[in-house]
């Protein structure tokens, strides 16, 4: 922030004299230097943790640093908290010790953020003040000159919390803020320094940058302006709990604390465009402008998520999304016109639980609602954290009318056969196409390259009103997850391979009375499958390159428990329950690795 210096020196003026001789006359002259030596004060404010007490449903346990159940808390070198294996009803208090090194009277405040499952649920006191969750920030209290004070603070998992926070752990981490004791909420632009935002706003011409001091500011409406806000990260806090009229402005919005609500159409209503850069974002926004972008941003969500509602165009650019209950970005837009366009790029998403929707769906970090009108996300370089289903899903409305791309690839989410049968026509190497829950029939992959076709798990290919659930070509180099095919008769029978690596991850072969898997003729290809379930009679024809099975379990389903290897047979860590059985025929040879042979009976 910028600051007013006044400085004091002692003045030194010169006398200077001249003699008059006769007709002449002559000056006497001389110079010299005057040196102001200036030292700017010092901020300085040291803080330390002590005083551990651990308490389990309200009493103090025999041993500090230990709960009842097992868990521990404990301080480390980097002066942050740790909490490990808490249960609901456990609770730790400490000391925050500040003191005050600075030569100059200051101001200081408290943050304490968490990392870790257990946010979520973690409630903190911080001397008299009281968050129901925490990330948790307290208000600016002064502290003079070499004053030191003692700051209780306590952290608890409450006994109601649910069994959603069952084996999740948490990192408490303590932040001091200190600032210079006279800090407070002015503005400058340029050089001209004004006693208020709003004296600012009187002058300000569009083009303005309006530079915020520490405190706490509420942007006022504005129409057809364009204007950067500027401020000094978390010490600069933008209240944005209510709708504001924007229409028509161009805002620009650095280094702020922008502190939202969770509910909905909080926002900046109808700007043209709005960015934010380098900005921390607390609690749910609605965007609102026409185009909007975050770079470099944080989200503290606190089991919240961003929506999208009233944008035509937004970007998340090199972003951290912290504490989503589910979803952290709701794609949705209301106006059937325009499709809502929305790029992540370089974004990271960490989840505090598991969500799941109404429908029993485990949530994914980008959730996508096009009921209303159409939507076009892509997605680049962007991670998730294993509290998710995935990056992108398909939320509610139909299929999309253009794909979603991730990372190059094409993936198409489909509701219906319909959607399925267009997506396959559509699809180009690299696609995903991902389906939902419930029946699909799959249309013959034969004349595609590289296809990847996902499902929940509860995805069925066939079901229980076909004979086989797939029965033709599987498309070079496929790649098939969280299926089932299951038919009446049969889950995979009459289907051929076309070359290539085809891959099977997490499927469930099941047929009722005859075969779980059966390929009849391939074209140089191999079959690999991961965790995989065959229930029936399986047959691999000669005609296989090879085929692999890793961590896959053989079951009988009361008519037959067999399987039959043609060509190359892998098994590495399988489980064969009792009464199945495998055999190689013709030239087949098998290979076992990690399998006990008590579990099945080979026939040769």
């Amino acid at each position: 922030m910028k600051k007013r210096i006044i400085l004091s020196s002692v003045l030194a003026i010169a006398l200077c004299s001249s003699l008059i001789a006769g007709s002449t006359f002559a000056l006497f002259t001389d110079s010299t230097e005057v040196s102001v030596a200036v030292t700017a004060g010092k901020v300085d404010v040291e803080a330390t943790l002590d005083g551990l007490l651990t308490y389990s449903m309200g009493e103090e346990t025999a041993t500090a640093g230990s709960f009842a159940n097992g868990g521990t808390a404990s301080f480390t070198s980097e002066k942050a908290l740790v909490l490990d294996k808490v249960t609901p009803g456990d609770k730790v208090t400490f000391n925050v010790m500040i003191e005050n090194n600075s030569n100059v009277s200051s101001s200081y405040r408290i943050k304490m953020t968490v990392l870790g499952g257990l946010a979520g649920g973690l409630v903190g006191r911080a001397g008299e003040s009281y968050a129901n969750t925490i990330p948790y920030t307290t208000t600016w209290s002064d502290l003079a000159i070499g004053e030191a004070i003692t700051l209780p603070v306590s952290i608890e998992l409450p006994k109601e919390a649910g069994n959603e926070y069952q084996g999740k752990s948490a990192t408490v981490v303590i932040t001091v803020e200190a600032v210079q004791g006279n800090a407070e909420g002015v503005a400058w632009i340029g050089d001209t320094y004004y006693e208020s935002l709003d004296d600012a706003m009187q002058v300000a011409q569009d083009g303005d940058v309006i530079q915020l001091g520490y405190g706490d500011y509420a942007l006022p409406d504005l129409q057809n302006r364009t204007l950067t806000f500027r401020g000094y990260g978390d010490g600069t806090v933008i209240d944005c709990t209510r709708v504001q009229n924007m229409s028509g402005s161009t805002l620009h919005l650095e280094e702020l604390a922008i502190k939202g609500i969770n509910q909905d159409y909080i926002g900046y209503q109808h700007a043209s465009e709005v960015t934010y850069t380098d900005c921390t974002i607390y609690n749910r926004i609605t965007l609102y402008a026409d185009s909007v972008a975050f770079r470099g941003c944080t989200f503290m969500l606190s089991g919240d998520y961003i929506w999208t509602y009233g944008s035509d165009t937004v970007l998340f650019e090199d972003c951290d999304f912290i504490g989503a209950n589910g979803k952290a970005i709701l794609v949705y837009q209301e106006s059937d016109t325009e499709v809502c366009n929305v790029t992540v790029e370089s974004c990271r998403f960490t989840a505090y639980s598991k969500a799941y929707t109404s429908s029993g769906e485990w949530t994914a970090a980008i959730e996508i609602d096009s009921s209303l009108a159409p939507a076009s996300v892509t997605v680049n370089n962007s991670v998730i954290n294993d509290q998710y289903s995935a990056l992108v899903r398909l939320k509610k409305g139909d299929s999309l009318s253009t794909p979603v791309t991730v990372d190059g690839s094409a993936i198409f989410f489909m509701q219906d056969n319909a959607g399925l049968k267009n997506a396959i026509t559509n699809a180009t190497s690299g696609s995903q196409i991902l389906l939902p829950s419930g029946n699909f029939s799959l249309p013959s992959l034969a004349s595609k390259d590289g296809v990847t076709i996902v499902g929940t798990g509860d995805t069925v290919i066939g079901g229980d009103t076909v004979a086989t659930g797939f029965g033709s070509n599987f498309g070079k180099n496929s790649t098939f997850k969280n299926l089932r095919f299951e038919g009446t008769t049969n889950g995979v029978r009459y289907s051929y391979a076309n070359g290539g690596v085809t891959v099977f991850e997490n499927c469930t072969f099941a047929g009722d009375s005859m075969y779980g898997f059966h390929i009849d003729g391939a074209g140089d290809a191999t079959f690999i499958f991961n965790n995989c379930t065959f229930e029936g009679f399986n047959a691999f024809a000669g005609t296989l390159e090879s085929v692999t099975f890793n961590g896959c379990t053989f079951k009988n389903n009361g008519n037959y428990g067999h399987t039959n290897i043609w060509s190359v047979g892998n098994f590495n860590d399988c489980t064969f329950e009792a009464g199945t059985s495998v055999s190689s025929a013709g030239s087949g040879t098998i290979y076992f690795d990690g399998v006990e042979e008590n579990y099945y009976h080979e026939y040769n």
